[in-house]
Parts: C-alpha cells; structure tokens; sequence
C-alpha cells in the first residue's frame, strides 16, 4: 500500500491510521448525498429533492477550508463507477454552492488535449484547494492513481498519473509517479509539473548522485545468486533499489526550495544484502534558479531529522 502511505504522509497522515482510513473509506458507501450533507452541516434548500434521495459511492469530502468540498459517483448499484465524476464546493458563510458534471476527463496538458483513460476514473481519495486550484486525487490500485487539477470553477486544467506530494508556489506541483505495485523493488521517481508552462521535469533520482551510486555500490557487493533473483522474481538491479519517502516534504515560505529525506532499502537483493547494508537515510534540498530545480545539498542522516528542520537549517 506504498501509495496511500505516501500520500497519507504528505497530507501529515501516519502509516499506523492507514488501516482506520481505508475502513472509513469503505464504511462511507451506500449513504444518499442528503445523508452526507447533512453530515457536514449544508444547507439543502438549492438541491432537488431527486438529487438528494440519490445514493453516491467512492466519494471524498474536506472539511478543514473555508469551504467545504465533495467529490463523488452516483451510485448505479452494479459495484462499477461511471461518469460524470462530480464535484460540489459549498460557502458557509454565504451559502453559496458551485457544482459541476465532469462527463469527460479531457485534460488540456502538453501540446494537445488527451482523452484520459478510464483508469483514471477511480474512486476518489482526496479533494482539497490550493493556490487557487482544486485538486482531485483518484485511484488505480494501491500503488498508482491519477491528479486532476481543476480550477476554482472546475474545469479541468491539467491532470497527471502519480500522486501529490506539493504545491510549488501557485504554479507548479510535486508529484509521485506511480509505481509496478508487485515489483521487487519500489524506486522512488518524482517530477515537478509546471501548470502554466505544461511542462514536466523529472527530479528524483537526480541524474547524478553520489548517495545513490556509493548505496549501488554496496548492494553490488553483496548480489544474490543469478538463480535466486529468478526464483524470487527480483529484478536484482543494484542502481535500482527500494527507495521510499520519510515523513512528508517541507516547502519554503516562497516556494523556492523544498526538502525531503529518502530511504533507501536492499528488500528485494536477499538476506545477505540487507544484514550487510541495511537501511539508509539521505537527505536532499532542491532550490530553483533560473535554469529550473537543481540539487543544491545532499548528505547522510543517521538520526531523526525532519525534513522541516532540513529546510530551516537552509534559510
């Protein structure tokens, strides 16, 4: 469940209350879109009475803005999601509602607009606003979803497959990229989106890292046998480890640097690798310039530093 536990980190969510959030999750189904409203104290007078007695599914709802959002599939009762994908944003203080009916997920991003896959129509794990987007988080498998970025009246402007880590400032995002959930081994890959721009850069691995290489290094040291690597289905390539996030990444005030701590694990190279090697944390700072995201600090962490404490010892 690698990809839960790394979103759940980036919204502050620990792997111990995954378990907790997939069972709400599960228990959510079945209500009627009156019974959730309700719920979180809407005012119903502007929906129908035909809307309200509708049963929805696979929906998520935040509670924590100004205003409260729920993104949701009507319940057809045949255990299958279909679109439109719906979306609602509800103003407390005014009382004022903004709905709408994504029938098509054509997402405008690159040269030309796309039809997304209905892949991507999964249900939905997260809505929340930021920097004057909506984001919509929805599922794959437990390994890999998809990001709908919408605007404050939602159009969908931009999506990605992968998973949320960060806003950026007000234009571009950190994002996850899915990972083969039954692979041996889990590397971590993470790219930044500019949404204004419609371009993407890939940022972790950086294209040259002695932590990575001095990790390999060691792994290659003590390689399984080739027959145990087919017999254990492991790719058994040592510039290719398990990596993972630790803890969430911070972001600076303005936006022009951010931190995060990686761990790099030898699960998948054998018992000999990982009592030889072990676990490792590395910590890494990237700061933009004018020629995009760059590395600008990187070093080992044998204690329990925190990404936000990275960061601050920066500024």
């Amino acid at each position: 469940m690698r990809m839960r536990a790394a979103r759940l980190y980036a919204l502050g969510v620990g792997p111990r209350l995954l378990v907790l959030v997939a069972l709400c999750a599960c228990a959510c189904e079945g209500q009627t879109l009156e019974q959730v409203l309700r719920a979180a104290d809407v005012r119903l007078e502007s929906f129908p009475e035909s809307e309200l007695t509708k049963k929805i599914t696979s929906y998520a709802e935040n509670k924590t803005g100004k205003s409260y959002f729920l993104a949701f599939y009507d319940d057809h009762g045949d255990g299958l999601l279909h679109l439109p994908l719906r979306l609602l944003r509800y103003h407390p203080g005014s009382g004022s509602i903004t709905q709408a009916a994504i029938q098509r997920l054509l997402a405008p991003f690159g040269d030309t607009p796309r039809e997304l896959p209905d892949l991507c129509a999964g249900s939905v794990l997260d809505i929340h606003e930021a920097a004057g987007h909506v984001f919509v988080s929805t599922h794959i498998n437990p390994s890999a979803g998809c990001e709908l970025i919408f605007s404050e009246q939602f159009e969908l402007q931009a999506s990605f497959t992968g998973w949320l880590l960060a806003n950026l400032g007000s234009e571009q995002v950190l994002l996850h990229e899915n990972e083969i959930h039954f692979a041996s081994q889990h590397p971590m890959r993470l790219k930044a989106a500019d949404l204004v721009h419609r371009k993407v850069m890939q940022l972790y691995p950086p294209a040259v890292d002695p932590l990575r290489s001095e990790y390999a290094s060691q792994l290659r040291s003590h390689m399984p046998p080739e027959r145990w690597c087919r017999d254990s289905n492991s790719m058994c390539d040592p510039s290719d480890f398990d990596c993972e996030l630790d803890g969430r990444v911070a972001v600076s005030p303005d936006s022009n640097s951010f931190a995060l701590i990686a761990v790099f694990d030898p699960g998948g190279f054998g018992t000999g690798a990982e009592d030889a090697v072990g676990r490792r944390r590395a910590a890494y700072v990237y700061s933009w310039d004018k020629s995009g995201w760059r590395v600008s600090r990187e070093s080992r962490v044998d204690t329990n530093l925190k990404s936000e404490q990275l960061l601050r010892s920066q500024q």
